[in-house]
Parts: structure tokens; C-alpha cells; sequence
């Protein structure tokens, strides 16, 4: 018999952080949540000095180390997704466009969906979707020559092909999604906030292969990846990233925001640690670099130092 998980609370469970560092040891967290299963790939090789000896029929090798391990990351990021996972009320209760970015010894899980009760929220964040929104607004206003209100009914005309009924608004259209909840100033706003945190993810992954141009010092985040029990909190560095918007998926038409991307990372296993002796479940011992002796002693490799201990 099937079990059917309607809440999986795979954000908890699948996901990347984002640690940049700063001064006196203090680092900073953030976080881009999975909503969707990721796809992921990781290689490895070994530093080989081969050696042919005269009149031997097969080389001989001295074993020099190895390359750090290498990932392939594959995730989307869907905004019907974003709006499911929590609901409206969620919305309200959670998306407050005031984003956290949490130092150590703090939980981590509240930059998942930043809720401006933190006290370390700030409220300079950059509100694109509100920016973006107006300008439409602006832009119709001026080809209606004049800057008179844009009603729901003037709205749905701009968008609605010719022959539909603007009160119909086209549900079936992907792209179309200014139904009668849109024009709701309520939920205008909590799309606003939807975008701007699926832009916050965006900016994030941006940020993983640059440094801080005010103190250069500061290098760019490590990348960590937590993904079920095959990857547990791997401290890598980014080589390169792409993105790319799911044409077919649609946009939300006022704004342009593709309603869904597709993101791949191309990561670097990075174990530094303290340089000493390896432990797991350590915050810093767990990143140190370990051998096949963990594999003996207890099965396992990797840091477990993050949100998932046992």
C-alpha cells in the first residue's frame, strides 16, 4: 500500500547554505530551500606518478593524493511551488520582505522563509517587485494618454487577447495570471513578497563565485550541500553557475518574472576545517579532511554538522 506525503517539508531536509565569511571568525548564513528534488552528481579522481619500467609488461604508480570531490547541481525554482509550500496565510505570516541573514549561533532554518521578527532583520532590501509593478502601471497610464487610475477592468483589457471576455481574464493562458485574486491590493502584495524572495534565491547563487569589493579580504561564500543521507553539510567552493528561465512554464506578465528557472552549479569539495583531525557533527572539526579510516571506523564522511544531526 502507497503512502501519499502531502507535506514532505522537503525545505528542511534538501537544501543549500550559503556562509560568508567576515571579521573575528563571525559568518553570516543564508539559505535557498528545494522545494523540488534536485538533481546531483558528484566525481572524483586520484593524483597517480606512473612509472615504466624497462622490460615490464605494466606500469607501476605511486599514489600522490587526490582531487577534491566534484558536484553537479541541478534545482528549479518554481513560483507556483513557492506559493504552495506555504499558502496565502504563510505569506502573510512568514514573507515579510525583510530578509535575515543569520550569524552562527543562530538558527538557521529562519532565513528558509525570513520572518521580520528576527532581530537581526534589516529592512533595506531592494523591493523589485513593487518597482517593476509600478513602471507597468506607468507604462499603460501613458499609452492611455494620461496618468488616469488603472481599474481592474482597464488591466484586464491590456492582457486579454482580442474576442475574450476581460471579466473571464483567460485562467487557461500560462502566462496570464491577473485573475479577480490580483486585483486585490492584499494579494498584490503577497505576490510582491513571492517574487522578491524568489529573486533573493536568485541573488544568492550570484553571489557564490564573487568576493566583497569593499574588503577583498573576504573571499567569495562557501557552498554547503545538504541532500537525504548521501550529502551531509559538503563545505565546496563554486567554479561556475547558469540560469536559465522555463519559457514554457510562463511569467507573471506586470513584473516579467519567469515563473519558473532552472539553475545548475558547478561545485568543489572545499575541506579545510582547522586542518587537524576530522570529526563529524563538529561545527569545525567536521570539515577537516578525512580518509578511508572514517569509512572503517563509522560509515560515514561527511560533516553531519549542520541542520541534520543524529
Amino acid at each position: 500500500m502507497y503512502r501519499v506525503f502531502k507535506d514532505r517539508q522537503l525545505h528542511e531536509r534538501s537544501n543549500l547554505t550559503f556562509e560568508f565569511p567576515g571579521p573575528n571568525g563571525k559568518t553570516k548564513r543564508a539559505f535557498i530551500p528545494f522545494l523540488e528534488n534536485c538533481d546531483l552528481s558528484e566525481n572524483q579522481s586520484s593524483n597517480l606518478a606512473e612509472y615504466s619500467l624497462l622490460a615490464r609488461s605494466g606500469s607501476i604508480y605511486s599514489y600522490l593524493g587526490a582531487k577534491s570531490r566534484k558536484f553537479n547541481l541541478v534545482f528549479k525554482i518554481t513560483f507556483n511551488h513557492v506559493v504552495d509550500t506555504l499558502g496565502i496565510e504563510g505569506i502573510n505570516q512568514r514573507f515579510k520582505q525583510i530578509y535575515t541573514i543569520n550569524a552562527t549561533d543562530e538558527d538557521p532554518r529562519k532565513s528558509f522563509f525570513p520572518n521580520s521578527s528576527d532581530s537581526n532583520s534589516t529592512s533595506n532590501h531592494f523591493d523589485h517587485a513593487k518597482t517593476h509593478r509600478n513602471f507597468y502601471e506607468m507604462s499603460i497610464s501613458r499609452s492611455l494618454g494620461g496618468t488616469e487610475f488603472i481599474n481592474a477592468q482597464t488591466r484586464a483589457r491590456r492582457v486579454v487577447p482580442r474576442g475574450s471576455n476581460p471579466d473571464d481574464l483567460v485562467r487557461s493562458t500560462p502566462n496570464m495570471i491577473l485573475d479577480e485574486r490580483s486585483f486585490n491590493s492584499d494579494d498584490i502584495k503577497n505576490e510582491n513578497k513571492v517574487i522578491n524572495l524568489i529573486l533573493y534565491w536568485i541573488n544568492l547563487v550570484r553571489t557564490s563565485v564573487i568576493n566583497n569589493s569593499k574588503n577583498t579580504v573576504y573571499g567569495c561564500p562557501i557552498v554547503k550541500i545538504t541532500h537525504g543521507p548521501m550529502y551531509n553539510n559538503i563545505p565546496c567552493i563554486t567554479e561556475n553557475f547558469s540560469i536559465k528561465t522555463i519559457e514554457n512554464a510562463g511569467i507573471e506578465v506586470e513584473t516579467l518574472l519567469p515563473k519558473q528557472v532552472e539553475i545548475s552549479m558547478s561545485l568543489v569539495e572545499h575541506r579545510v576545517g582547522d586542518f587537524g583531525e576530522f570529526k563529524s557533527m563538529d561545527v569545525i572539526r567536521g570539515d577537516n579532511n578525512t580518509g578511508w579510516e572514517s569509512f572503517i571506523e563509522e560509515n560515514n564522511m561527511d560533516p553531519y554538522n549542520g541542520i541534520i544531526m543524529p
